[in-house]
């Protein structure tokens, strides 16, 4: 038997709007891997492997965490 919890929050207006930036900059991450994807299978017929999107993904965290320091 599974258990299931729900929360609800109430941010402030302050959190909400750290909560939104990192919605938004983890959309742009989803946004640019699959325009990779898309762009590596358009010119070789072929997707891009395991490895190569992880490399991707850590190299856009670096960005996110860069640009959530800002804040």
């Amino acid at each position: 038997m599974r258990k299931t919890y729900k929360f609800r929050i109430y941010p402030n207006k302050t959190q909400r709007k750290k909560m939104e930036r990192c919605l938004e900059l983890f959309n742009q991450v989803y946004n640019r891997t699959l325009a990779e994807r898309k762009k590596a299978y358009e010119e070789s017929g072929k997707t891009l492997s395991k490895y190569t999107l992880n490399k991707l993904l850590h190299q856009y965290n670096q960005y996110v965490v860069c640009s959530l320091k800002r804040y």
